[in-house]
């Protein structure tokens, strides 16, 4: 079943994508620290900051309530609206099997 709020959260059986928020940036660094990645809480905080100055966006999707991966893309006029769209239809095609 897919169903959409406030044109930020879409489900897909378990498997949920919505907007990138403050408590993400300590989870999605964890993942990644798990797995032997970089990445710090830091860089996550960026994003936030530049998601709420207008200038990025970032998504993040989990499945069954658990991180399962995010994508940012700076705000510029058509590129980051392909890139979006590409990246949401791929997730889509990866979610829906």
């Amino acid at each position: 079943m897919v169903s959409e709020q406030n044109g930020k959260v879409v489900n897909v059986n378990d498997a949920t994508i919505r907007r990138m928020q403050r408590d993400d940036a300590e989870i999605i660094s964890a993942a990644f620290s798990a797995i032997g990645w970089n990445k710090p809480i830091s860089l996550y905080q960026r994003y936030l900051a530049e998601q709420d100055d207008g200038t990025r966006i970032g998504y993040v999707a989990t499945v069954a309530g658990q991180f399962a991966g995010y994508v940012t893309l700076p705000v510029a006029p058509a590129r980051a609206v392909v890139k979006l769209m590409s990246a949401i239809g791929s997730a889509y095609s990866f979610l829906s099997g």
